[in-house]
């Protein structure tokens, strides 16, 4: 690829521009999870959570199952 844009192919650009929206894309969804703010996607808003709070949640989810097969409040 040369450094000059009037030698780049149209399907250099358009690889460019994809790869400019997917970190674009990234950086923003990283950035609401940081702040603790969902993505809003089509009109719905998706919370984000990481993996150490996603199996905190199943083992949490485990517990409770457990728990209720017992009798145990």
């Amino acid at each position: 690829m040369s450094n000059n844009i009037t030698d780049l192919t149209n399907n250099e650009i358009f690889r460019l521009g994809m790869a400019a929206g997917r970190k674009q894309l990234a950086d923003h969804i990283q950035h609401q999870f940081e702040i603790g703010k969902p993505v809003e996607i089509n009109g719905e808003l998706y919370w984000l959570k990481n993996a150490r709070q996603n199996l905190i949640d199943i083992m949490d989810d485990i517990e409770s199952t457990w728990n209720e097969e017992q009798g145990i409040n």
